[in-house]
């Protein structure tokens, strides 16, 4: 996408794929469905490059680890770059927070092997729903990635000090160190 996202339009969008106008509106009926579609194909991406983040490290370690690595993935793709600095995280945010779509779903079966561990360790934080759980990472993840003040180290700090007590209880890691 050459132009911002805020301002391409159907027609623009029709030429750069060379073809026509109705073709693109048969296929997305509003320019909204087209973006979902996207980020959407963008998301299952960046997930597949992240794919077993959390072999061999602890609870903590998978889950601020998995969030850096997806932050550094999606930092280095242009299109979902181009529409947080298009202003439009909000957007961002009603597409992957809506818990029926395909990235919703491959999101939570990406962090499963970290929700089945925790949940068998007896560390899942009661109360906290495998919904919950991922939706607590979205959310994080897309603070981060605007947050361009941080380096990863911070990041991991943050995350650590806020994020893996909210979803992890205090129970001793059952994985060897």
């Amino acid at each position: 996408m050459e132009k911002r996202p805020r301002t391409v339009t159907m027609s623009e969008i029709a030429e750069s794929a060379c073809v026509t106008r109705q073709t693109v509106y048969r296929l997305f009926s509003t320019r909204t469905l087209l973006i979902e579609e996207l980020l959407g194909d963008q998301v299952i991406e960046i997930g597949q490059k992240v794919v077993n983040f959390s072999l061999g490290r602890s609870l903590e370690d998978a889950l601020v680890e998995g969030i850096v690595r997806s932050i550094k993935v999606a930092e280095n793709d242009q299109l979902i770059m181009a529409f947080f600095n298009d202003g439009l995280e909000h957007e961002i945010e009603l597409f992957w927070g809506r818990q029926a779509t395909e990235q919703f779903r491959f999101m939570l079966s990406l962090w499963a092997p970290v929700i089945v561990e925790a949940n068998v360790a007896g560390r899942l934080r009661p109360g906290v729903s495998e919904t919950e759980f991922v939706e607590w990472i979205i959310f994080v993840s897309r603070t981060l990635i605007v947050r361009d003040d941080l380096d990863d180290d911070r990041r991991r700090v943050l995350l650590r000090k806020f994020l893996v007590p909210g979803l992890l209880s205090d129970v001793a890691d059952s994985r060897p160190a």
